[in-house]
Parts: C-alpha cells; sequence; structure tokens
C-alpha cells in the first residue's frame, strides 16, 4: 500500500499538471474506440496485447535506469536542484525540484508496473479477439500513451537538470 503515498504526493505536486497529457490520452483512446474499423480490430488486437507487454517490460526498465542514475548522481547540478524549492509544500515540507522528479519517476514506474499487471490479468477475464473487448483495447491504449507522455514530461524534466547552464554574463 505504499505506492498509493507515492501516488497522493505526485497529484499533490502535479494538480492540474498531468491533466494535458490524461486528456490527449483520452482523446486518443476514444478516437480509437470509434473511429477504428472492427475488422482490422479484429485482426491486430492479439499482436497488440503481445506488443505491449514488451513494450511496459523495456519502459519499466528504462524508467528504473533512469531512477537509479539520479539517485547515484552526486555533481553540482543535482546538488543545486535539492536545494532547489519546487514551490510545493507535502506533510510541512518543501519540495524540492529533485524530490519532484523523484516523484514524478517513482509515479510512473507505479503505472507501468500497474499497466503490466493489468495486462497480464485482462485476458484471462476478456476475449481479446472479440469486438466487445474493444472498450478494453481503447482504454489500455489510453493509458499506455499517457505513461508515455508523463514518462517523456519526466524525462525532460531530467534532462534540464542535468544540463543546467550556469547563467552566462554577456561579455561587453
Amino acid at each position: 500500500m505504499e505506492y498509493l503515498l507515492v501516488l497522493f504526493e505526485y497529484f499533490w505536486i502535479n494538480k492540474g499538471r498531468f491533466i494535458t497529457h490524461f486528456c490527449i490520452a483520452l482523446l486518443l483512446g476514444g478516437i480509437v474506440y470509434f473511429c477504428s474499423n472492427d475488422s482490422l480490430y479484429l485482426a491486430h488486437s492479439i499482436n497488440f496485447h503481445n506488443n505491449i507487454l514488451s513494450l511496459l517490460g523495456v519502459l519499466i526498465g528504462f524508467s528504473i535506469s533512469i531512477l537509479t542514475i539520479l539517485l547515484s548522481l552526486d555533481n553540482r547540478n543535482i546538488r543545486e536542484a535539492k536545494k532547489e524549492n519546487y514551490g510545493k509544500v507535502l506533510f510541512g515540507k518543501t519540495i524540492s525540484l529533485f524530490e519532484s522528479v523523484v516523484i514524478g519517476l517513482a509515479y510512473v514506474v507505479i503505472l507501468q508496473a500497474l499497466l503490466l499487471i493489468g495486462n497480464f490479468i485482462y485476458p484471462i477475464f476478456i476475449d481479446i479477439k472479440a469486438l466487445s473487448s474493444k472498450i478494453w483495447f481503447s482504454c489500455n491504449l489510453a493509458i499506455t500513451i499517457y505513461v508515455i507522455l508523463l514518462l517523456m514530461r519526466t524525462m525532460l524534466d531530467f534532462y534540464f537538470i542535468i544540463t543546467k547552464k550556469e547563467d552566462a554574463k554577456p561579455k561587453l
């Protein structure tokens, strides 16, 4: 149940920021559900299911690797990010920029793991070759897109921390 704490922390410090990614993913999932050809869906649903398991495995490994790199780095930019105020207070403590990125990466890993578990389980209960499973397919696709968009956003945060340049003074 500790993962619920990470979910709460993420939503608390990113109020509204995740909504854009969620709306984009929901829109794409809705387009697939309402606009896709049923016969093409039936032909490709098994391939998607097989590929999503591999994709999620790779994404989880990548996310955990980045989290490990971030936690093990100790350079000037990381020390500054640990000191820089993110502007949010959580449990009476001011969150640093570094902590916000770590919480974001942990949130992405948890979502990826839950999605992977769901993809292992749902074919037991739902025939993925049946047309009635199209709603599950669309939801699965939307959540996968959401996770990928969040991972991209968190990677950008990581990139900007690592590559932060010193304030350049103009030469006169």
